[in-house]
């Protein structure tokens, strides 16, 4: 029995590791420095300090680099609670993108996969 625990206490570990090595990518956290849209393009941009500059993240009437007009709508509503509320965004791109690369009003090599608010304590 008590080598029995054991084995679910490893399994569990490995899995966990697992899961989180297969989550690999780049973080880029901090509070929403500018948050803003082109009314003509329709490309949301985002400031977020301590990145380098304004990058643009989505477009609110096509679909860009996979995210759909609908989810970037979504993204920027959440955006916005963030930058009212004051608490910290990460979003989440894949391992070609380096934080300190976004700016220059241009999209990031690749779009951020995975993003959320923080709790800031």
């Amino acid at each position: 029995m008590y080598i029995g625990c054991n084995l679910k206490y490893l399994t569990f570990i490995l899995t966990l590791f697992l899961s989180l090595t297969a989550q690999a990518g780049t973080n880029c956290t901090g509070k929403i420095e500018r948050l803003g849209f082109s009314p003509t393009s329709g490309d949301v941009h985002l400031q977020i300090q301590p990145s380098a500059g304004i990058f643009r993240v989505c477009n609110l009437d096509n679909a860009v680099g996979g995210i759909t007009a609908n989810v970037c709508k979504n993204m920027y509503s959440t955006f916005l609670a963030a930058r009212i509320s004051g608490k910290n965004v990460t979003l989440v791109f894949s391992d070609s993108v380096s934080c300190s690369s976004l700016g220059s009003w241009e999209y990031a090599a690749s779009a951020p996969y995975y993003f959320e608010i923080e709790q800031n304590f």
